[in-house]
């Protein structure tokens, strides 16, 4: 594939695709921008973020985390951009969790120390059917009705809603090919960067690894 028809492909691409959305989410701005609206917290500020984040486990599976972002109070977040409501069942966001906690306690430490993490998966439809635009979902003490309270929290986001909303609004922009049509500056000036400047080459440079390593891989596997 030349890079007439590579650029042809990234006009066409959104946030909702995975290769995309990590380079453009890659920014402390642009996170720090999800997370305020989807949590509705406008103090979250953000140390570092970590893009395509591979948290190994020497003894099960591993995962490749879309973006991991630690806050400047030590909290956590796992984002992660579905496609398909195939991508965010129940158990694969529980795994999630489970393996950034295991990757931020620290030997010695006490499991008071463990952090908050917040997993959050944005869903581009409605995975649960009930036209909700979020769905939050912890850990609960049945007898007595109340969250254990654990610092572990899970997050859908229906992507299908793009309504007149801060939220809507965002998912509108995760479902925009052109930047020109997004609402926020923050999410436009990334994928204008990687569409119309230099980052286009930084991508069409990725595809061809993706395409590279796939063809490597065939070999291999037979």
């Amino acid at each position: 594939m030349d890079y007439l028809s590579y650029y042809q492909k990234l006009s066409q691409l959104r946030l909702f695709d995975d290769d995309f959305m990590s380079l453009v989410l890659d920014d402390i701005d642009c996170v720090e921008l999800i997370l305020r609206i989807i949590l509705d917290d406008q103090d979250i500020r953000i140390s570092r973020v970590l893009s395509q984040k591979e948290v190994k486990n020497i003894k099960g599976k591993s995962i490749r985390a879309d973006i991991i972002a630690e806050g400047i109070d030590g909290t956590y977040y796992n984002i992660e951009v579905q496609r398909e409501n195939s991508g965010g069942i129940a158990r694969r966001a529980r795994y999630n969790s489970s393996m950034v906690d295991m990757s931020v306690l620290e030997p010695g430490n006490q499991y008071s120390q463990l952090p908050k993490v917040h997993t959050i998966f944005i869903m581009e439809r409605d995975i649960f059917h009930q036209g909700l635009p979020l769905y939050h979902c912890q850990r609960m003490i049945e007898e007595m009705d109340e969250p254990l309270n654990d610092g572990s929290y899970i997050i859908y986001v229906n992507g299908s809603r793009s309504d007149d909303t801060r939220l809507g609004r965002l998912m509108h922009d995760f479902h925009c090919q052109e930047w020109r049509e997004m609402e926020y500056p923050e999410l436009a000036r990334r994928v204008r960067y990687y569409k119309e400047k230099e980052g286009r080459e930084k991508m069409c440079e990725i595809w061809e690894r993706i395409k590279r390593d796939g063809f490597e891989q065939g070999i291999e596997y037979g």
